[in-house]
């Protein structure tokens, strides 16, 4: 390049290239990618120090090397979990954890009413006095031990004092033996016990509330279960809605 413009700026018409077109072609090759120029000194700069040449773009001479496409191409967004899926996922253990220790507390229960059933079946007064009472204290009772209660105030042979205690069981888990309502309404007008008829009257009417609260209890579930379907349908077309924002 150096020696390009040396010939150009000459004094002597003979040193000058010939044509534009020339100077043009020259520089072309000396601009071509890949190739760098190789500083040339004539002779009257052989005194100065060499100078490394600075390659500058001319205007109208156009590069061999294709542009580059500098489009920016759009990116995916990569979304976060949805806070719902957050919230699902923890409401999910948190159950898990409630129906682990509800199945292990409901375990124990059995064991333990098991356990009060084969003492009521001994003969000592008091123990069995002991076992009727602790069963009208438990949780719901499994059908079987609520019939020994049922057969056991029915029994004559029984003692009083004994039948009374189970009556008493009966009246507690009032809502869970409704279905003997008429055999206890037959000890309360039958009897030769007046205290157990009186008793026996107590618990007929415990068992006639228990029903009525029944009553309430399953309108008030199927309200409850209206309102968890309802919830379920607007959280799920919530997160449809959201996930269509991030597909």
């Amino acid at each position: 390049l150096d020696e390009l413009v040396f010939q150009l700026l000459s004094k002597e018409v003979e040193q000058r290239p010939e044509t534009a077109a020339l100077v043009a072609s020259r520089l072309e090759g000396i601009l071509q990618p890949g190739r760098r120029a190789s500083p040339v000194e004539p002779d009257f700069f052989a005194s100065r120090t060499p100078q490394v040449p600075m390659i500058a773009p001319l205007k109208g001479i156009q590069s061999s090397e294709p542009d580059l496409d500098t489009t920016t191409v759009p990116t995916r967004r990569i979304a976060s979990p949805p806070l719902a899926w957050v919230v699902a996922a923890l409401l999910l253990v948190v159950c898990l954890s409630l129906w682990s220790g509800a199945r292990d507390t409901a375990a124990r229960l059995r064991h333990a009413e098991q356990m009060w059933v084969n003492v009521l079946e001994t003969t000592d007064p008091p123990t069995r006095l002991l076992a009727l009472s602790s069963l009208g204290k438990f949780g719901p009772l499994s059908p079987s031990t609520l019939e020994k209660l049922r057969v056991t105030a029915g029994t004559t042979s029984q003692s009083d004092v004994i039948r009374i205690a189970a009556l008493e069981a009966l009246a507690q888990h009032a809502s869970e033996c409704r279905s003997f309502q008429a055999e206890i309404f037959k000890i309360h007008n039958s009897d030769g016990s007046p205290a157990v008829r009186g008793q026996a009257g107590r618990t007929y009417e415990a068992m006639k509330q228990a029903r009525s609260r029944s009553a309430g209890a399953v309108t008030m579930f199927w309200g409850v279960i209206g309102a968890i379907l309802g919830s379920a349908i607007a959280g799920g077309w919530w997160l449809w809605q959201r996930l269509k924002k991030f597909a």
